[in-house]
């Protein structure tokens, strides 16, 4: 059993780091946009949402590094995108 963890470890890790060679921009871009969330969670501290007559708070150090992390992914695809369309027109 110990075994095939590892393996299944080895071969997730060879895809992930496949991937992220793959798509550097998203990559890049993804990761810029979490660590920009965490600098405004721990300066804005928290975020309130309210619907239906209900409300709560959610903490900032969650919210927008995924929001961010989001928004970052997006603008990668975009320039991983553009610049896959100039490799194929040279």
């Amino acid at each position: 059993m110990d075994n095939r963890f590892r393996e299944l470890a080895g071969r997730v890790r060879s895809g992930l780091r496949a991937a992220a060679l793959d798509r550097p921009y998203e990559t890049k871009w993804s990761i810029a946009g979490a660590t920009l969330g965490i600098l405004f969670g721990l300066v804005f501290g928290g975020v309130g949402v309210a619907a239906f007559g209900q409300a709560i708070g959610l903490p900032g150090l969650i919210v927008f590094p995924l929001l961010f992390g989001f928004l970052g992914n997006r603008y990668g695809i975009g320039k991983d995108r553009k610049a896959l369309l100039i490799e194929r027109q040279e």
